[in-house]
């Protein structure tokens, strides 16, 4: 199973905090299951905190919901694409868009450390410095890749 084999090399990698290999693993995995919203997620969460290939990075198809979801055992995460609008903002130097896309993140207790290290250090950029403060102190940082952990020091 060419997905299964996959999957746990994007684990080995994330183990490793190799980021280039994270991209290459889900770029693989989103040729292999298009349809899905969790790979999709992934790989433009991956482009926009690498800064690479943004361009490539297709808001127009985000979707709220994951309709593949229920095709997989393991249940795959999504990143929020509130988060994925608000970082393609940042790499635009849109902080007016940054700021809208944040609002509709909601409880960002409830998102991964990484994920939460971006948004504590896009709000510190839009003068969220307490906000930004209060989600970034409560993260370990050594779980996070080195690109969510410069997101995290701009928090701190």
């Amino acid at each position: 199973n060419a997905i299964g084999l996959l999957q746990k090399g994007l684990e080995c990698a994330l183990l490793a905090k190799d980021s280039a290999l994270m991209l290459e693993v889900s770029r693989k995995l989103h040729e292999l299951r298009p349809a899905s919203s969790a790979y999709a997620d992934r790989l433009a969460y991956l482009r926009l905190i690498l800064g690479e290939e943004i361009e490539t990075v297709d808001l127009s198809r985000l979707k709220e919901s994951n309709d593949m979801q229920a095709m997989f055992t393991v249940t795959l995460e999504r990143v929020p694409p509130s988060l994925l609008r608000a970082l393609a903002a940042y790499r635009m130097g849109d902080h007016a868009g940054i700021q809208q896309h944040l609002a509709g993140i909601g409880d960002a207790s409830t998102l991964p450390p990484g994920q939460r290290a971006v948004v504590a250090g896009l709000l510190s950029l839009t003068g969220k410095a307490d906000r930004a403060y209060q989600i970034a102190e409560k993260i370990p940082a050594l779980v996070l890749l080195d690109e969510e952990r410069a997101f995290l020091q701009k928090a701190l």
